[in-house]
């Protein structure tokens, strides 16, 4: 009811169905139409995905953030899915937001070049979690976006109780963002990922296995969660294919 009345989230929503990465046969006019075509959970997360571009000025580094967030997002929403979670909407929605932190630097580094260093050598984690806290965003979604990099340095038992599970899917998702993007995994940083991964009820299964036989099948039949801007990174030969 309340994004019906706003003329530029009603715009956002009937482009994005009317996007060539939908394919329907014809124009879709009506906003409930819209709704019953996506989902309440993906016009959810489009608004998210555009609240958190907007928060940036549209740099190429600001642009590689906003891609990262919203791959990150998918896989974390599936990951907790998979798991059962039932927070996996809010498990997403942390996923969008968990760099906001390096967006801050980018404004920083733009209104203080000459403390270029030091602003980057600033926990971008800490960044993001002190700025979603002054938005009054809840405090479980910024105490996660502020423990995203414990997983790489701590054992889950070490872990706060309450944030394990949405820690674990992040640090999953960026594993298989990883596998998908080609590039290799730094062991110091991975050492406890089996570990996390049996957190989320995948004991035995790696990223890798996790990835070609849960993820890729569920996307594949699937592909509205995933926005037109990283088709490119999830749906590609030999993972996910685009066609």
């Amino acid at each position: 009811e309340g994004i019906k009345v706003d003329p530029s989230l009603v715009g956002i929503v009937l482009r994005t169905v009317n996007s060539w990465s939908y394919g329907f046969g014809k124009k879709i006019e009506s906003f409930y139409h819209a709704c019953m075509i996506l989902g309440f959970n993906n016009i959810y997360n489009l608004l998210m995905r555009e609240a958190a571009l907007t928060t940036m000025p549209i740099t190429r580094e600001t642009t590689r953030i906003h891609k990262h967030s919203c791959v990150i997002s998918v896989l974390a929403f599936e990951i907790a899915s998979l798991a059962r979670e039932q927070q996996a909407q809010t498990i997403a929605t942390i996923g969008l937001l968990h760099d906001l932190g390096k967006g801050v630097q980018v404004v920083m580094k733009s209104a203080h070049p000459e403390k270029a260093d030091l602003i980057e050598s600033l926990d971008s984690a800490k960044l993001g979690s002190a700025l979603l806290r002054s938005w009054g965003l809840p405090e479980r979604i910024c105490r996660n976006v502020e423990f995203q990099q414990h997983p790489e340095f701590m054992a889950p038992d070490l872990m706060a109780p309450e944030y394990r599970r949405e820690v674990a899917a992040l640090h999953v998702a960026h594993a298989i963002e990883m596998l998908l993007l080609e590039k290799p995994v730094d062991p110091i940083r991975s050492i406890y990922t089996p570990d996390y991964m049996a957190v989320l009820g995948f004991a035995n299964v790696t990223p890798a296995d996790l990835l070609k036989n849960r993820i890729v099948p569920t996307l594949s039949k699937n592909r509205t969660p995933v926005p037109p801007d990283i088709h490119s990174i999830v749906f590609k030969p030999g993972v996910i294919p685009l066609r």
